[in-house]
């Protein structure tokens, strides 16, 4: 509940076309001290934008970004957000 407080809600209708995730995480960037994580909840993939962590990385390279699916049960995250982890994934770019 507390991380959702201060997380982007990028559900309900609020990314209801290709372009508007993109701008809700720029937005949601700008407003953030540097270093933070740049968090989202709600993304259900309707509002046709294909995510994954490249498309993360062209929204916004330089934050870690973890968009969240509204169902819980997946994460996405840029590469930035992937080193900050340190889980070391890699792979390549399709």
């Amino acid at each position: 509940m507390a991380a959702k407080s201060t997380s982007v809600d990028v559900g309900g209708g609020a990314a209801s076309g290709p372009g508007d995730l993109r701008r809700l995480l720029r937005e949601s960037d700008s407003r953030l001290a540097p270093g933070a994580w740049l968090r989202a909840v709600g993304y259900d993939g309707t509002s046709g934008d294909r995510l994954d962590r490249w498309v993360l990385d062209d929204m916004v390279p330089d934050r870690p970004v973890r968009v969240q699916h509204r169902s819980g049960h997946q994460w996405l995250l840029n590469s930035a957000a992937v080193q900050s982890s340190g889980s070391g994934a890699t792979g390549p770019r399709a």
